[in-house]
């Protein structure tokens, strides 16, 4: 007996990957994680055993797990991949489990739209919009900040939030750049996946 389960069958690219696999069997075997796509290098990028053999054992109904846990962004995204265990006993007996993993992809074609284009630091109230995002993991949430500078870190000022849209003052830049500052709308999906606007 051979069984294969996860948590969720959809995830991000960026997460570990972890598949619970387990098997029960007296006989002395190995058993051996695989995938569906040949670029993968499950070796290279497991941070578990892929192939790990077995000694005979007394007791058949006792579990033992052979679980996989891959490397963050392992896996291409929007894509599909079928993982196999496999337990082959020492006299050639093959049984096996598998599971079909999605992998994520962040919202894709989206535009920000600031208007007006300039205006006076902590005094013009200027309206930020972000539309055209496609993504099926709904709903997005939009989360806005600035930049007074290259160097320097962005700075929200909304939160996430389901609405598209904002408006707010904002404080001047760096001298080195007009005293503009550079605004970033930040997208999610329902599953944490992002892009950026600018």
């Amino acid at each position: 007996l051979v069984v294969v389960t996860t948590q969720s069958k959809k995830i991000n690219p960026a997460d570990v990957l972890q598949l619970r696999g387990y098997f029960s069997s007296t006989q002395a075997g190995e058993v051996r994680w695989s995938v569906d796509d040949s670029s993968i290098n499950l070796a290279s990028t497991a941070l578990t055993p892929v192939v790990v053999q077995y000694g005979q054992r007394a007791d058949s109904f006792a579990e033992v797990s052979a679980n996989l846990a891959l490397r963050t962004s392992s896996l291409f995204a929007r894509s599909t991949f079928t993982f196999t265990l496999t337990y082959t006993t020492d006299r050639l007996v093959t049984s096996q489990s598998s599971v079909v993993i999605t992998t994520n992809g962040a919202p894709l074609n989206g535009q920000l739209i600031v208007t007006p284009e300039s205006g006076e630091m902590l005094s013009t109230v200027f309206f930020m919009s972000s539309t055209q995002w496609i993504d099926e993991d709904i709903p997005l949430t939009y989360q806005y900040a600035y930049a007074s500078s290259a160097s320097n870190p962005y700075s929200v000022f909304r939160s996430k939030s389901e609405l598209s849209y904002c408006e707010s003052v904002l404080p001047g830049g760096a001298a080195g750049q007009n005293f503009g500052v550079t605004i970033r709308a930040q997208v999610f999906d329902s599953l944490g996946a992002s892009a950026s606007a600018k």
